[in-house]
């Protein structure tokens, strides 16, 4: 399991299919993660796009939907978190921990404004990150820095592990040349 870094989705996942971001945003994708987007909110079923600020009172909570829908295959699996500067302001972004290999759509989520202010959104405004990981070949020293990276409590501390874990991938490959890596699971090569 490695962490797929801008350059790698840029230049190889989105190229063939195994991981697609629609609208993808290039200012949106750092180096190591995805800042999703809101696109619009959903009530009883029905699904609003926003064409005016999405206003949140004190003590209110809101389904929302992501700008951007996400294609993982069956290799790709994606860990997602809310966005520092919400939770800082008293906006809690509440969501599974993870996109599912196979996962295709737009996330839904809930956000909840625990403050005792009103809080304004707007379309497009970054909600939430999600750092994309290849799951498809994990050898015994990718295991080893995955337990490493899983027991890390700080962001910037997981961030590191990513930039370690980049680091070990290009240095595997400046050894041993391209990583022909296979389209389809470990089930598939049999």
């Amino acid at each position: 399991m490695f962490l797929i870094s801008k350059a790698m989705y840029e230049t190889h996942y989105s190229r063939r299919g195994l991981l697609t971001i629609k609208p993808y945003d290039p200012a949106s994708f750092a180096a190591t993660h995805y800042c999703f987007r809101l696109g619009a909110t959903k009530e009883k079923g029905q699904v609003n796009f926003l064409n005016q600020p999405l206003h949140l009172p004190p003590g209110q909570s809101k389904v929302l939907l992501t700008l951007e829908t996400f294609v993982l295959s069956e290799r790709t699996l994606a860990l997602i978190g809310p966005r520092s500067e919400l939770v800082c302001k008293g906006v809690l972004l509440h969501h599974s921990p993870c996109i599912d290999p196979g996962f295709n759509g737009c996330l839904e989520l809930l956000i909840e404004n625990v403050s005792d202010q009103p809080y304004t959104l707007l379309r497009e405004t970054p909600i939430g990150k999600a750092l994309f990981f290849d799951i498809s070949d994990t050898s015994l020293d990718l295991q080893e820095l995955r337990a490493r990276v899983e027991a890390i409590a700080t962001w910037r501390a997981r961030q590191e592990a990513g930039r370690m874990i980049q680091e070990w991938i290009e240095k595997k490959i400046d050894r041993e040349g391209p990583i022909d890596l296979p389209v389809g699971g470990a089930s598939d090569q049999a």
